[in-house]
C-alpha cells in the first residue's frame, strides 16, 4: 500500500510540475486555440472555446492543490462552476459520474454528487494570472490526482465508481484533506455563447 501510494504521489507532483514549468514554455492561453467538449448521456456534444469560457459567469474558490499532504499550489482559482458547464451540455439526472479527459492522456472520474458542488469549478486562472495549463479541475478537499490539468473532454456516464473517484484506470478512494476552501461568484459579462 505505502509502495503504491509512493507511486501515486510521484505521479500527481510530476504530472502538476510539468503543467505548472513546463507547459508555459509551449502554450500560452492567451494565443491557444482551446476547444473544450462536454458530452451528454444521450452522445450530443457541444464545444467550447477558451474565450467562451471566459465569458460564462465567474466563481472563485479559495482551496489548496497538494499531493498526499504536500503542498503544490495555493489561493484563489478563479473559473465557471462545473455544474454549470454539465447544465449547458444538458445533464441527466441519470448520470452517475463524470469523465474527465487531458490533452496528455491523463483521465479521471468524479461523482455527479461532487460534480454538482458550487465549490467544484473548472479554473482559468490561479491568483490573478491565467494558468499555463489552460484549464484545471479544483475539486476543494480532495487530493491533487483529481485535480486534471489541460482538460479538453468532459463525459457524463453512468458508470458506478468504486469509493468515489478514480485517476486513469485505477480506482482510487475520494481523499479528504483538512483544507477549506471559500466561494465568491461573479456574474458572466456576456451572454451564454451560442453552441
Amino acid at each position: 500500500r505505502t509502495q503504491t501510494k509512493n507511486k501515486i504521489l510521484t505521479t500527481c507532483l510530476l504530472l502538476t510540475l510539468t503543467a505548472l514549468i513546463v507547459t508555459p514554455a509551449i502554450v500560452s492561453a492567451s494565443n491557444i486555440q482551446y476547444n473544450l467538449q462536454i458530452t451528454n448521456l444521450a452522445g450530443a456534444t457541444i464545444n467550447l472555446t477558451y474565450d467562451d469560457i471566459l465569458a460564462l459567469p465567474k466563481t472563485t474558490v479559495s482551496a489548496d492543490l497538494s499531493c498526499y499532504g504536500n503542498p503544490v499550489a495555493t489561493g484563489d482559482w478563479r473559473g465557471v462552476k462545473l455544474s454549470d458547464l454539465l447544465d449547458q451540455a444538458g445533464i441527466d439526472p441519470a448520470a452517475t459520474s463524470i469523465n474527465f479527459k487531458a490533452q496528455d492522456g491523463y483521465a479521471v472520474s468524479i461523482p455527479t454528487d461532487t460534480a454538482m458542488r458550487p465549490d467544484v469549478i473548472v479554473a482559468y486562472d490561479l491568483n490573478g494570472s491565467p494558468l499555463a495549463e489552460t484549464l484545471r479541475l479544483v475539486v476543494p478537499d480532495a487530493n491533487g490526482n483529481l485535480w486534471i490539468a489541460m482538460i479538453t473532454s468532459i463525459s457524463m456516464s453512468i458508470a458506478q465508481l468504486n469509493q468515489g473517484v478514480s485517476g486513469n484506470s485505477e480506482q482510487k478512494p475520494y481523499e479528504q484533506t483538512q483544507s477549506s476552501s471559500n466561494i465568491t461568484t461573479q456574474p458572466s459579462q456576456q451572454q451564454q455563447p451560442q453552441v
